[in-house]
């Protein structure tokens, strides 16, 4: 009887140490705005491994999921065994940002990795002896995607780079692109960056990685208009900014889509129907 004891007490406490609390770390409602010390625990499960949390976004939201409440430092935090983010190199992982759909992952720590969730309401479930972690949205979550205008021009925009902000919503067209309309704006002369935000988390550039830019020639009040036509790979979208003056003294135009050039192994611009090697975006293909 007393071997049969000391078997279930083993049993339980080996149990006890694979038991694995899970935290939430991140932006708000989700977690508790990226505080070390002060994380937001998801729900253990009775079997003491599977951990969930559900919550409903008004906004997007950024977050990583921890082995422990607290840390000394950032340091720790990123880099030992208490921040687990999916990574596309888990065998070196560097700092990256994924954005959640369905799906499952395999968590990852030893890197400033982060997630991003969002508008809706989403389930987590991670199994933390696996570190796999599976997420799901109910009907409620929005089937069609949003794209905000961000730029810094408080002037135009009413904030600066604020990729969440309602006031710059794009409206789909019946072609399937997006247009964003600002009418009798005073705006001064100057260049004004900017990027179309993907469901409040994903930044797209000018298709050379870069922000895009409307050039505003002087002082003057002006109607704007920003499209883009969106590309199944973002970067290749087409995007469009245009201001035209309403005392009819000038119009422009400005950031056209960069055409995508190939070159061939000499570095030469070549057509895109060349054979042989070409190179494109600093990739390599064979024709």
């Amino acid at each position: 009887m007393k071997k049969l004891f000391t078997l279930f007490a083993a049993v339980a406490a080996f149990a006890s140490v694979n038991a694995q609390q899970l935290y939430i770390n991140g932006d708000s409602p989700i977690g508790n705005e990226w505080g070390i010390s002060n994380l937001k625990p998801m729900t253990l499960a009775d079997d003491g491994y599977t951990n969930t949390v559900t919550v409903e976004l008004e906004k997007g939201v950024y977050f990583a999921i921890c082995t422990q409440d607290h840390a000394e430092d950032w340091n720790e935090m990123n880099y030992t065994d208490i921040r687990w983010a999916p990574s596309s190199t888990p065998s070196a992982p560097t700092k990256e940002q994924t954005n959640l759909s369905n799906g499952e992952y395999t968590l990852y720590t030893g890197f400033e990795g982060t997630m991003f969730l969002s508008i809706g309401k989403w389930t987590i479930t991670v199994d933390a002896r696996t570190m796999k972690m599976t997420v799901t949205s109910d009907k409620d979550t929005p089937t069609e995607d949003m794209f905000v205008v961000a730029g810094n021009s408080a002037e135009l925009f009413g904030s600066e780079w604020n990729g969440e902000d309602n006031n710059n919503k794009m409206e789909k067209q019946t072609d399937g692109s997006y247009k964003k309309v600002y009418s009798n704006v005073n705006l001064s002369a100057g260049d004004i960056e900017y990027k179309i935000v993907k469901n409040g988390g994903t930044w797209i550039p000018d298709g050379m990685g870069n922000n895009n830019i409307l050039s505003i020639p002087a002082d003057d009040t002006y109607n704007v208009t920003f499209t883009i036509v969106p590309a199944e790979i973002l970067d290749e979208s087409v995007i469009t900014g245009e201001a035209t003056s309403t005392t009819g003294i000038n119009s422009i135009e400005a950031n056209k889509k960069v055409p995508t050039l190939f070159y061939n192994i000499a570095g030469q611009c070549v057509n895109a129907d060349t054979k042989g090697v070409l190179i494109t975006k600093g990739k390599k293909f064979m024709k």
